[in-house]
């Protein structure tokens, strides 16, 4: 309780204290040169790990209201098909409505 009173005292004000992390590159295979050959393993002070887990837990009850319908991450009750369907029925009453439209596709990698 302690730590989560320190928190609530910290809001709005310095939290690098909470906001440390030690990165580590773990190699995928030997002789790795490149960046893509390595995994970053990241290190998080385990009272950070705490805070988040229970705020997210304390979110989950709200997050469907927040989070809009089209949005399929973040969700545990939405799969990754669900934005092709999105996408798809998207496309299909743009086309009955020959509306002229332009759709990228974007790869966050």
């Amino acid at each position: 309780m302690h730590v989560f009173d320190q928190f609530h005292r910290l809001a709005g004000g310095n939290l690098t204290q909470l906001n440390t992390a030690l990165v580590s590159l773990i190699p995928k295979k030997d002789g790795a040169d490149k960046i893509s050959d390595f995994r970053p393993i990241s290190l998080i002070h385990s009272m950070a790990k705490l805070i988040a887990k229970v705020l997210s837990i304390r979110l989950a009850a709200v997050v469907q209201d927040i989070i809009s319908p089209a949005q399929s991450a973040f969700l545990s009750s939405k799969g990754i098909h669900d934005s092709f369907l999105y996408v798809q029925n998207t496309v299909r009453s743009l086309h009955m409505k020959k509306t002229p439209a332009l759709l990228l596709k974007l790869d966050i990698a």
